[in-house]
């Protein structure tokens, strides 16, 4: 489960630091941003809830596969950041 938590902490900063990441073939005026940003703040949580939900039903294989989703999220927003940076 520390793993579980660990994976909470760097997903919800990632997510809430650097979600949504444009890209240059399909740039985001501020409205856009702004919609998308709340969007992933909205799924995140609810991801979150679910591995709560999760782990109080004692449903360890469940939680272990949302921390591995949402430690791949964080990883996918940081390399689109890293990306973006380098173009």
């Amino acid at each position: 489960m520390p793993l579980g938590i660990c994976a909470l902490m760097i997903s919800g900063a990632a997510v809430y630091g650097l979600a949504p990441v444009a890209d240059h073939n399909k740039p985001l005026d501020e409205e856009e941003r702004k919609r998308y940003q709340m969007k992933s703040r909205e799924i995140w949580t609810a991801e979150e809830l679910g591995m709560a939900l999760c782990a109080m039903l004692h449903m360890g294989r469940v939680c272990n596969i949302i921390s591995a989703s949402l430690l791949l999220t964080a990883l996918m927003l940081v390399i689109g950041k890293m990306k973006n940076e380098h173009l």
